[in-house]
């Protein structure tokens, strides 16, 4: 029975790993063009066109993702939580995007092309809308995801390569985007479809109700997404244009990059995690110790790599116009990469744990760690200020995480050696 699980565990990993390499590969492939095309400053244009949508969005992401995963993991037949996840979505996506196209045609009136640009983005609101990864996660097939968003990213791919010459091209690369994102989802929906039937309908009252069961966990990730999105509205207050803002961004996209492994990791355990709170303690003590022990190892032989190499992976990734990130890049190697795979476990625990309350609590303090600190610490240190902020509210969340699953799982960081010895624990 275990070596059935491990197998299982192993296979899901392995496709994922697979499928996620070979789209970041992909990306590798075609970052390097969409930077030199369109430059510092258009990289910085694109990222905050991207981060205006997915805000616009927050109600069409609220938290839907790991809680359809932990449900779907739970229950043998989750085709009314799918239902309910894509009809909430539906109901909220269309008002956002009205709400949205108002908002910023008032505050974008006097710049058309860029406003354009911002409503061609709506299309990723459509095709969140219509995603259901979050069911394939549950049920432990992660074949039809990767695949699907492999497929997205070989048109994305194909588009950037013979079509993304100049800064000229912009336009066409926000469509493409948006197709990437589009196919990666709707390959996924119909074949759910072909097994499954879906009663799509326009429900404010059914919607505020879906919304009551995942709040605390929409409300957890709507602040993850402030933070983590925070620097990218500060830093164009102080600059003139958005040349630093560039900077930072590909900075923090070579990080998004490199964290990639450890996100396959957290969603190919993640229905396991569900479960092991059924499991003895000394089992639980000793599992989640060693998850720990193996994330951070291995965030520390990435740092030592990468600190190495960056200046090398810069520079093939976005070429020598970006070589001032590389100092941002150092700060998030020694600042964040070691310790971001122990924030991610930590709340991966607390979440399919269902210790929502206590996540929401971390990210909470966490957010005003980096809402306080960012405007300061950028005006001091410049865009390495973010870094700075960031690394401090993820010491935040680390700490309060511990405290709280040491509560809840009595004894888990005392003497953490015994766990890795077959005893077991009253």
């Amino acid at each position: 029975m275990l070596n059935q699980k491990l197998k299982k565990i192993f296979l899901n990993f392995s496709i994922r790993t697979v499928g996620s390499i070979l789209s970041k590969t992909l990306g590798f492939i075609t970052l390097p063009f969409i930077a030199r095309a369109v430059g510092p400053e258009g990289f910085g244009t694109y990222s905050f066109i991207i981060t205006l949508i997915t805000y616009t969005a927050i109600l069409v992401e609220w938290g839907y993702t790991p809680y359809g995963l932990r449900e779907t993991a739970k229950h043998e037949d989750s085709s009314s939580v799918v239902n309910n996840i894509i009809n909430t979505r539906f109901t909220f996506g269309i008002i956002s995007m009205i709400i949205g196209a108002i908002a910023f045609s008032i505050v974008y009136w006097n710049n058309l092309p860029f406003l354009v640009d911002v409503f061609i983005g709506f299309g990723f609101i459509v095709s969140q809308i219509i995603n259901v990864d979050y069911y394939y996660f549950g049920k432990k097939k992660m074949l039809i995801p990767t695949v699907s968003q492999l497929s997205g990213q070989i048109v994305f791919v194909i588009g950037v390569l013979f079509f993304i010459k100049t800064a000229s091209d912009f336009r066409l690369l926000m469509v493409l985007y948006v197709a990437y994102q589009f196919i990666g989802s709707i390959i996924g929906l119909l074949l759910y479809l072909s097994n499954h039937s879906i009663k799509l309908k326009f429900s404010i009252k059914a919607s505020i109700e879906t919304i009551k069961k995942t709040f605390r966990l929409g409300l957890s990730a709507r602040i993850e997404q402030l933070t983590s999105t925070y620097p990218i509205l500060i830093i164009p207050l102080f600059f003139v244009g958005t040349f630093e803002l560039g900077l930072y961004t590909s900075a923090f996209k070579f990080f998004t990059i490199v964290l990639i492994v450890y996100q396959v990791v957290m969603l190919t355990i993640a229905p396991y995690l569900v479960n092991l709170q059924t499991k003895a303690i000394h089992i639980q003590r000793k599992t989640i110790f060693q998850l720990l022990s193996f994330l951070f190892f291995m965030g520390v032989l990435s740092s030592i790599f990468f600190f190495v190499t960056d200046k090398y992976i810069v520079a093939l990734l976005f070429g020598e116009s970006f070589k001032d990130a590389i100092p941002v890049v150092d700060l998030i190697i020694f600042i964040l990469l070691p310790f971001w795979p122990i924030t991610m476990v930590l709340g991966g625990i607390l979440i399919y744990y269902n210790f929502d309350k206590y996540y929401l609590q971390a990210t909470i303090v966490n957010a005003v760690f980096i809402l306080m600190l960012t405007p300061l610490l950028v005006y001091t240190f410049g865009i390495s200020g973010a870094i700075y902020s960031i690394g401090i509210g993820n010491f935040s969340v680390i700490l309060i995480s511990i405290y709280y699953l040491n509560k809840l799982i009595p004894n888990l960081f005392i003497n953490p050696i015994n766990y890795l010895k077959k005893k077991k624990y009253v």
